[in-house]
């Protein structure tokens, strides 16, 4: 009796068996506990030597399995699964930090479930995409990852911490390429990996089938090396140095958040900078929440920072 062959998509028969062998939120939470780890954690964390960024080059691997197959809501509830978990783990230091009281720990909990929602998006529109196009569609996620990225930057409610790309910020050798393309396209680079690492070990097939994915992996981390190698010594060589005043006010959190906070801050900072300016430096540097307003939509405090500057005639580098 002939075979028949198998419906099944063109997603790797390994990649299947994993997924069937795991619970269905258990390859996601895997993926947001592996990008977890390609952060940098506290060095007396007890589980310190456990993160690494290279993490990040096999953390969506198992989301990938876990999207073989899966329709669109499927899809967004396994990647928020795994945008959930990772952010929860990456941002527990807010509610430590704020005392770790009640009202803390649930607005962490509320954020990392928003932050969830743009993985859940990629992951949803991932599906989509598999299902119609089967395993080539993969190709497109290093676009759709510094999409839902670029989005979550957006508006007032725009979090720009812990993108991807940043996670690499230890391998400068690989990431010089940030110069024209920003965090974004070291994000896109690092989804690129995870995809062709998938391309790689999801075929059953010999190693000849392999060669494609090998290739693409081995120019993926050859190319941006050698650009460094090419622009790191030059850069050295030709740019001077430049003399950098650190500003830092110190206040306490109550000092700088209360009742006349505002005006508390400027008065500091004005003070320090003019006694750093002293020192003639290239640039004066304020912390990225020096001032506790949003200097955007404030003019006032916007035209205040400006005449210091103008003062000091020494550039300025605060916020966000």
């Amino acid at each position: 009796m002939p075979l028949a062959r198998s419906a099944v998509p063109p997603i790797a028969e390994r990649a299947l068996f994993a997924r069937d062998r795991c619970p269905s939120w258990g390859l996601p939470l895997l993926t947001g506990i592996l990008l977890a780890l390609a952060f940098p954690a506290h060095p007396g964390h007890p589980l310190a030597f456990l993160f690494n960024p290279a993490w990040a080059w096999v953390a969506l691997l198992p989301l990938f399995i876990a999207l073989s197959g899966a329709g669109f809501k499927q899809g967004f509830r396994r990647g928020w699964s795994a945008g959930f978990l990772f952010n929860l783990l990456a941002l527990y230091w807010v509610a430590y930090t704020q005392g770790g009281g009640p009202a803390v720990v649930a607005g962490t909990f509320l954020l990392a479930a928003y932050l969830g929602l743009y993985t859940g998006l990629f992951a949803a529109a991932q599906s989509l995409l598999l299902r119609r196009w089967g395993i080539g569609a993969l190709f497109l996620a290093p676009l759709l990852w510094t999409g839902q990225e670029y989005l979550l930057s957006l508006g007032e409610l725009g979090f720009t911490w812990m993108l991807l790309g940043h996670s690499q910020a230890p391998f400068t050798h690989l990431i010089q390429h940030a110069a024209s393309t920003g965090v974004y396209g070291i994000s896109a680079w690092v989804v690129l990996v995870d995809v062709l690492l998938f391309a790689l070990i999801r075929v059953s097939t010999p190693l000849r089938s392999r060669l494609p994915a090998l290739g693409g992996l081995l120019l993926a981390f050859l190319l941006p090396y050698l650009h460094a190698t090419s622009v790191i010594p030059s850069a050295d060589a030709l740019r001077p140095e430049i003399r950098v005043a650190l500003v830092q006010p110190n206040l306490k959190m109550e000092e700088k958040w209360g009742a006349g906070g505002l005006e508390r801050s400027f008065a500091i900072l004005e003070e320090l900078s003019q006694q750093a300016a002293e020192q003639r430096p290239d640039l004066l540097v304020w912390p990225e929440t020096a001032l506790p307003c949003y200097l955007r939509i404030r003019p006032h405090c916007r035209e205040r920072v400006a005449q210091l500057v103008d003062a000091l005639q020494v550039p300025l580098l605060t916020g966000a």
